[in-house]
């Protein structure tokens, strides 16, 4: 799945989920604690060896399949 993150820069710093920015888009997907996942936290994947774990679903946006279309054509334009 992927996320628009929603929480301001200010926000993102004071609950320790730096390196997020406010606005952008990062693939993720929910928290797993002991093999069940809680569907209230999400682990936000930045890159390929950085992963923000626990972030809380009220400082995301889960985005529709047609706003990741729309992303990944995106994505693909640049």
């Amino acid at each position: 799945m992927y996320v628009k993150i929603t929480a301001t820069d200010q926000v993102l710093e004071d609950f320790c989920y730096l390196p997020l920015k406010s606005g952008e888009i990062y693939s993720a997907m929910y928290l797993k604690v002991n093999g069940q996942s809680i569907n209230t936290f999400y682990d936000v994947i930045v890159d390929e060896q950085t992963v923000v774990r626990g972030v809380h679903e009220s400082r995301l946006e889960i985005l529709t399949h047609i706003e990741v279309r729309e992303y990944r054509i995106n994505k693909i334009l640049e």
